[in-house]
């Protein structure tokens, strides 16, 4: 990771031998905070001077995606206290720059999707422009990350989710269908998962379990917000992960490194991160930290979606009876998400 030089960001954007043209970047990140545009100025910025450096600001943007095709972020940042100039200024920003093919905006409010209780550092602002404090400079660098990671994997495009202590509080082997428990966390952690589904994200159970009384628990548990109709697949039985993981690869006809993994036992998490490194595997935090996945993780790319036939067509094979397919068919008509070899997995 480099850092441009203080106060210098149209002449990188501009300049052809400046660290933004480096086509070797993963990632090229400009970080904007309005307020610094009017740190010193007594009133607004009147009209024409804040056009003149939007026009300058988006064709400067629009250059250096040009010349050098890595990823771009944009990152609108907030201030302290924003004056109505400085919101026009973010919005007109914003829009510009939500236009330009190639860059990924992130606006003042999206940095707040993680809970970081003293965002600004009036001090080190005033004495040296370092305007946050170190847990919210953390918190960005996780979204930018986070961001970079989606765009370099094509997506999210499955979610493979354990079953007992992940979607439901208990082991159904133990506890029976009526005796575990759905709690706020796991509701929302439903919810979540339902609105993945009709983002046309597939929806996979990979679970030691019994299938019968797994099957028994989506049928007739009335709390379950999770429907047996919003998965596509399931592997239910007592082979590791990893090995279901990589075949409901195979049967989907999808790479890899589109699939995210969930599982609250730290062991089965580390058993697929180390088969399978292509796959996001998260471990899920205890209730009622499980809730913040849906602020954080787990969101698709609209743009590398797939065809919504393909999700209505593989959730119907869900309700057939093994023995009559114990292989989903083959998709390739719907066409392989190709990897990228650019970005590491």
């Amino acid at each position: 990771m480099a850092a441009a030089p203080y106060q210098q960001i149209l002449q990188q954007l501009l300049n052809k031998a400046s660290l933004f043209a480096n086509p070797d970047n993963a990632a090229n990140i400009i970080l904007i905070r309005p307020d610094d545009f009017f740190r010193y100025r007594a009133g607004e910025i009147e009209g024409d001077a804040e056009t003149r450096l939007m026009d300058e600001l988006l064709v400067a943007l629009s250059t250096c995606v040009v010349r050098n095709p890595v990823p771009h972020f944009l990152g609108v940042c907030p201030s302290p206290s924003e004056s109505a100039g400085e919101g026009s200024f973010s919005e007109r920003l914003l829009e510009g720059a939500r236009a330009i093919r190639g860059i990924e905006v992130i606006a003042p409010d999206e940095w707040m999707r993680y809970p970081v209780e003293i965002i600004h550092d009036l001090t080190a602002d005033e004495l040296g422009h370092v305007p946050y404090t170190d847990a919210f400079f953390a918190a960005m660098g996780t979204l930018l990350f986070r961001r970079w990671l989606r765009m370099a994997h094509g997506g999210i495009k499955v979610i493979v989710l354990d079953c007992d202590n992940t979607l439901w509080r208990g082991i159904l082997g133990e506890d029976g269908v009526d005796g575990v428990e759905l709690d706020p966390g796991h509701l929302a952690l439903h919810r979540f998962m339902v609105a993945r589904q009709q983002a046309d994200i597939l929806l996979c159970l990979c679970s030691k379990n019994d299938q019968a009384i797994v099957d028994r628990f989506f049928e007739t548990h009335g709390d379950s917000i999770l429907r047996s109709e919003h998965i596509v697949a399931r592997k239910i039985d007592w082979r590791s992960k990893s090995q279901n993981i990589a075949e409901l690869a195979e049967e989907l006809n999808l790479g890899l490194d589109s699939f995210v993994f969930m599982d609250d036992n730290p062991l089965e998490v580390e058993e697929v991160r180390a088969v399978l490194p292509q796959v996001l595997s998260l471990r899920l935090p205890h209730d009622p930290a499980v809730s913040r996945y849906d602020q954080r993780d787990l969101h698709g790319d609209p743009a590398t979606c797939r065809d919504p036939r393909r999700s209505g067509f593989l959730r119907s094979r869900w309700h057939l009876p093994a023995s009559d397919s114990p292989h989903l068919p083959d998709s390739r008509p719907f066409g392989r998400h190709p990897r990228s070899d650019r970005f590491p997995a």
